[in-house]
């Protein structure tokens, strides 16, 4: 079912291990054989219950449930970060899974990763698809503090009030959002709690987190 694996360095010298694998049921259970080893290498061991519930549980959302081309293949990433460990799962599928929002079985399974993880999201993936990736930390690490939720990138019409948008080291609380045009230019005006505002173009996309607790 392994069809490639890789590692190499990241930035601040933390690795990672990519691995790509055939649609296959029997991938999952392999997968979760190499997070193990790759926890050990890393003393991580303590993660590994947590992680590896989470590794299955997107993995086999992409198996069953991604609408892909027969023979597919499917990327798994584990890259060590400060407190914890990223896993992500890539597939050529663009929908975005949505937690209890079943296609069958399918997002059931994502509200286990929200219960474990950290946080987790859905990111662009190069090319075609996307990336469903958590972070499994350990109590008290694990990265900057965006009160829980989901992360997910949007078109900003689509930005909601609640939302928290994501920026180079902020986080902050959408308040309000409306149409705007400047030079003949559309516009969206995204406002924050405290009086701040982001001003970008209608065909923009942002980084926000939906859900969780501020």
């Amino acid at each position: 079912m392994l069809t490639a694996m890789e590692r190499r360095p990241l930035d601040r010298n933390e690795p990672e291990v990519r691995l790509v694998w055939k649609r296959h049921p029997r991938c999952v259970a392999r997968a979760r054989a190499h997070l193990h080893k790759t926890l050990a290498e890393w003393g991580m061991a303590a993660l590994e219950d947590s992680a590896a519930t989470v590794l299955s549980e997107l993995l086999t959302n992409a198996v069953v449930h991604a609408r892909v081309p027969a023979g597919g293949q499917i990327v798994t990433r584990f890259r060590r970060e400060a407190g914890g460990v990223r896993i992500a799962v890539e597939d050529a599928d663009g929908r975005v899974p949505e937690p209890g929002v079943p296609h069958g079985e399918g997002g059931r399974g994502l509200v286990v990763v929200a219960a474990l993880a950290r946080r987790w999201g859905v990111s662009p993936r190069d090319g075609v698809g996307k990336s469903v990736w958590a972070l499994v930390a350990v109590p008290g690490q694990g990265g900057d503090d965006e009160g829980g939720g989901v992360r997910i990138r949007v078109w900003v019409q689509r930005v909601l009030v609640g939302d928290r948008v994501v920026g180079d080291g902020w986080v902050r609380e959408v308040v309000g959002v409306r149409e705007d045009r400047a030079d003949g230019r559309a516009e969206v005006v995204v406002g924050f709690r405290g009086g701040a505002e982001l001003r970008v173009h209608a065909g923009s996309a942002v980084d926000v987190v939906r859900g969780g607790s501020w």
